[in-house]
């Protein structure tokens, strides 16, 4: 499994995860808005029994078995939008997203 990281995200996270003392970021999708999807993250202190530890320009990021198929190339940036920096994840996957671009839809997988 791979994530891309720009190096602006990755100090980003480093610095979140040093500050509270945890071990990794958690990298997950929830059902939210009108396409499906959204990417979230968060510092954790310890790995769950179904992730998998997947690191990347020096971040720990724990994946979790049901997301693996969605974060599996997975590319995090860090980006300036007027005065507001925000982390933005894309994915190769994805085939929508709604106007705001919050939510995002899937290209499903065919049955074999």
């Amino acid at each position: 499994m791979k994530i891309m990281i720009s190096a602006e995200a990755a100090d980003l996270y480093q610095r979140e995860v040093n500050k509270v003392g945890g071990a990794g970021v958690r990298v997950f999708l929830r059902r939210s808005g009108c396409h499906g999807f959204t990417y979230a993250a968060d510092v954790q202190r310890e790995l769950a029994s179904d992730e998998v530890v997947v690191l990347s320009s020096g971040v720990t990021f724990y994946v979790s078995m049901k997301d693996a198929r969605y974060v599996d190339g997975l590319i995090i940036d860090l980006v300036t939008e007027g005065l507001q920096k925000m982390i933005r994840f894309s994915h190769p996957g994805i085939v929508g997203a709604c106007g705001c671009g919050a939510s995002v839809t899937f290209e499903e997988k065919k049955k074999e």
